[in-house]
């Protein structure tokens, strides 16, 4: 992770342009341009910059965020416990597949379904989970109202005719 973020750091740093200018527009002042600078500390070397961003990192501080001005460790809390509930969910499903697959395959070695198997496991590690996740929501929510198209917010949905439910409201 120390790598990755240290490639990325130096990715952005590599980008042309000045950021407290393009904050700032066009018509700034080199003044008010200075002064930006100072504020989001561009005026310290990149070495520096990417030593105090790590250990703020390290201690849960990850910035205020350009877009909207709140901290980014408060928009990464509500996302990081829905990511928690997936990966353990995703989990919960491949775990016990796998396991029952793996020694289907074992004990079937050679065979046609050991092959069926070895294609679709590598088919499967091999597709982008977002497109698996498409195709999941078209044959089993779109085409086949097996599962509801819920969404995680907001918590109740209003629909045409004012009541409110825990679900959105199903596209016409």
């Amino acid at each position: 992770m120390l790598v990755v973020s240290i490639i990325i750091f130096g990715a952005v740093e590599l980008l042309p342009g000045d950021l407290a200018q393009q904050i700032l527009g066009q018509a700034a002042t080199p003044e008010t341009v200075k002064a930006m600078r100072e504020e989001l500390g561009l005026d310290r070397s990149a070495p520096t910059r990417y030593v105090e961003w790590l250990g703020g990192a390290l201690q849960g501080d990850f910035g205020v965020s350009l877009a909207n001005k709140r901290s980014v460790a408060d928009q990464l809390i509500p996302r990081f416990a829905n990511t928690l509930f997936l990966a353990a969910l995703a989990a919960a499903f491949s775990i016990p597949i796998s396991i029952v697959l793996g020694v289907l395959a074992a004990l079937y070695r050679e065979s046609v379904f050991d092959r069926i198997a070895n294609v679709s496991t590598l088919t499967s590690i091999s597709s982008p989970e977002f497109f698996l996740g498409y195709i999941l929501i078209l044959f089993l929510s779109v085409q086949n109202p097996v599962f509801p198209r819920y969404r995680a917010s907001p918590a109740t949905c209003r629909s045409p005719t004012g009541s409110t439910s825990p679900c959105c409201p199903p596209s016409p």
